[in-house]
């Protein structure tokens, strides 16, 4: 009995974490067609900072409390507060309504795992079970935002870790999926899949690739590196975050003024320009890149997933147009990487490649989402660094082995050393005794 309550609780977090999602995801995308109307609004970037900041004093939420805290709290099987849904809902939206660049996707992480929490409480379903919803809601919130059910199931199970524990939750996590995504499509909600062909490359095609390869993990390591500098602002005091949301939101308010809203929002309509293979502007990658960072980093509530995807097609775009190679596959082929490469989670970005984007270029997906993972496997937005410490385990035992083998070898000189020593004296001391023999005897000698 317990068991067939804990799946029909999961199938009630599938719809409820799902239609949570697609209402933050909906009011969000009007906050954004209102800002295009009224350009003004990006002068109530200070305020909105400073009422955030007050509903999470209220509602007695750590302000500093974001997704890579979330999975944290997933990972260990901790409690992840109730209030966290309604707040990273409101904040999300709030951000984007001022000019904000951050996304919806990674905030839905946030919603998911507060909203499901909950619900497995109010269900008065075992403590031990925390991972397993907390997991499931942040699938199936990821899931039904973007239509990519199997991604989103080994996107949040990479994000924790491939332990015993968390494949038992698997199962558990992929009914929550299905629901969310049946929601998904019962609901005809916006989506990015768009099926691209693999073109037929030319001679420049290696070398544009390598590029991308190269430029990718660039990026998406500079991207880690800026959003990690997060930590450094742990310990400030109530009074000196209030001073950065005010003076660092009228910093990003004049930005804006000045330049335009380029930059603002999720970056999802960018997304979908380029994948129609309409130029987004050689350097546009570096901007979305440094002003989604600065708005993180003054303490704007929202998600990063979006934006780095964002960032990862629009930088594939430029370098096709740089190398003259087909846009639209570039742009995909980005966007897979720069996930991988800041998220490290591989097998999730390949699937995501395959539901997004069509099966035809699953090699190319893999490719790039296996090395990009490998290749900054130190960095991770998440602390998620499961395929670095894999590779300096194995580094460890080849190490070990080399010393083990040299030791041995070693050994074998030195035990060989003394036997050769012996064999060889009586032949030495019977060479000097026939010199000795053969040697004539000195006349002068005394």
């Amino acid at each position: 009995m317990g068991t067939l309550k804990t799946y029909l609780a999961l199938c009630l977090v599938g719809i409820v974490c799902g239609l949570l999602a697609l209402c933050m995801s909906w009011v969000a995308d009007r906050a954004f067609e209102l800002l295009q109307v009224c350009p003004w609004l990006v002068w109530t970037l200070p305020l909105v900072g400073l009422a955030t900041y007050a509903l999470y004093r209220a509602a007695k939420v750590d302000f500093r409390m974001g997704t890579r805290t979330v999975v944290q709290l997933a990972r260990d099987g901790e409690k992840i507060p109730a209030p966290l849904c309604p707040l990273i809902m409101l904040g999300t939206c709030l951000t984007i309504f001022a000019g904000g660049s951050v996304g919806k996707e990674a905030a839905a992480l946030q919603l998911g795992a507060s909203a499901s929490c909950t619900l497995r409480r109010w269900l008065h379903l075992p403590e031990e079970r925390r991972q397993l919803f907390a997991l499931a809601g942040m699938g199936s919130a990821f899931a039904v935002l973007l239509g990519t059910p199997l991604a989103a199931t080994v996107f949040v199970v990479e994000l924790v870790g491939w332990h015993k524990q968390t494949l038992k939750c698997l199962p558990g996590v992929l009914l929550a999926v299905v629901f969310s995504t049946a929601l998904f499509y019962l609901l005809g909600a916006d989506h990015l899949i768009t099926p691209v062909a693999v073109p037929a490359f030319n001679a420049t095609s290696l070398p544009a690739l390598i590029l991308l390869l190269v430029v990718g993990c660039v990026v998406a390591v500079a991207f880690c590196l800026l959003l990690g500098l997060q930590g450094r602002l742990k310990d400030w005091s109530a009074r000196r975050q209030i001073i950065l949301l005010v003076a660092g939101g009228l910093l990003l308010a004049v930005f804006l003024w000045l330049y335009g809203t380029d930059f603002s929002g999720t970056g999802m309509l960018r997304i979908q320009q380029v994948l129609i293979a309409q130029d987004p502007g050689s350097f546009y990658f570096l901007g979305k890149l440094l002003f989604t960072a600065a708005v993180l980093l003054v303490g704007f509530k929202g998600g990063d997933i979006m934006p780095l995807m964002c960032i990862g097609a629009t930088l594939g775009a430029a370098i096709a147009i740089l190398c003259g190679q087909d846009v639209v596959f570039f742009s995909a082929l980005g966007l897979i990487l720069a996930l991988a490469a800041a998220t490290n989670c591989p097998f999730a970005m390949i699937l995501m490649g395959i539901e997004l984007f069509g099966i035809d270029g699953i090699g190319f997906y893999a490719v790039f989402a296996l090395l990009g993972a490998v290749l900054t496997a130190r960095f991770s937005l998440y602390d998620n660094r499961q395929l670095y410490d894999l590779i300096v385990r194995m580094r460890g035992r080849e190490d070990a082995e080399g010393e083990a083998a040299f030791e041995a070898a070693a050994a074998a000189v030195i035990a060989d050393a003394p036997a050769d020593d012996a064999a060889d004296a009586p032949a030495a001391d019977a060479d000097a005794d026939a010199v000795d023999e053969a040697a004539p005897e000195d006349p002068d000698a005394p």
